[in-house]
Order: structure tokens, then C-alpha cells, then sequence
């Protein structure tokens, strides 16, 4: 039996995998091939996903529930306020940028988030 061999010959049963999705590990393309797209779809952690999906979906809920209250003109207009924001510039002299803007807009403004109590301490949590 050659020294190198493809890597269809070797049983898939033998390969596993002992690394957990919150660790973010180097592809290894001599045991699994090249990195396709669907490998990178899959970094992130699936709460992190669940997450993301719920907030999108409830912003979506909002957006559609302003529509059929006020009309199609208070969607629109709030997604044009966001927009604005977003592309807005805000000096550094001014200041660190603050998102009271989006909170307000969003509907998140009696809500405190652990960026907002801890800001600047970002190295006692990532050291």
C-alpha cells in the first residue's frame, strides 16, 4: 500500500471531529478537502444564529405590524431615519458615536445592554 493515498480511501468512520462550534479552529484541507462555502456558513455558533434570526424576524413582525397601523409611509420612513444614521459621520473630536439614535428608532431604548455599563473593559473580558 503507497504511502500517500486519496482521501477516499480512508474510512469516514475514523475521522471525527472534537473541536466545539465556539472555537474557531484552521480548516484542515488534507483531512476534509478544500474550504467550500457552506464550511464558512457554519463558524458560528447556533445560538449566535438562533439569535440573529429571532432579531431579524422580530424586526420584520414590527415593520409589518407599522404597516398595517400607520400605512406603508411609517416603515419606509424608518428605514430612511436608519439609513440617514447610518451613513451619517460623526467626528471623533465630538466624542465616542452613540447608538441612542438606532435605540430610539428601534424600539430598544429602556433596554441596557452589557456595552453600555462596561464600556472601555473590552481587555478584561477577551484577555
Amino acid at each position: 500500500m503507497p504511502f500517500f493515498h486519496k482521501l477516499s480511501d480512508v474510512p469516514s468512520s475514523s475521522i471525527q471531529s472534537t473541536t466545539s462550534y465556539s472555537v474557531r479552529t484552521i480548516h484542515d484541507a488534507f483531512r476534509f478537502g478544500f474550504k467550500s462555502l457552506p464550511l464558512n456558513m457554519d463558524s458560528y455558533h447556533p445560538l449566535e444564529v438562533a439569535l440573529n434570526s429571532w432579531e431579524h424576524k422580530m424586526y420584520n413582525l414590527k415593520m409589518q405590524s407599522l404597516d398595517r397601523i400607520f400605512g406603508i409611509s411609517e416603515p419606509i420612513r424608518r428605514k430612511m431615519e436608519l439609513k440617514i444614521l447610518d451613513s451619517g459621520f460623526r467626528s471623533l473630536i465630538f466624542g465616542k458615536p452613540s447608538n441612542i439614535h438606532h435605540d430610539i428608532l428601534n424600539g430598544n431604548d429602556s433596554d441596557i445592554d452589557i456595552d453600555e455599563i462596561f464600556f472601555g473593559f473590552d481587555f478584561i473580558f477577551f484577555n
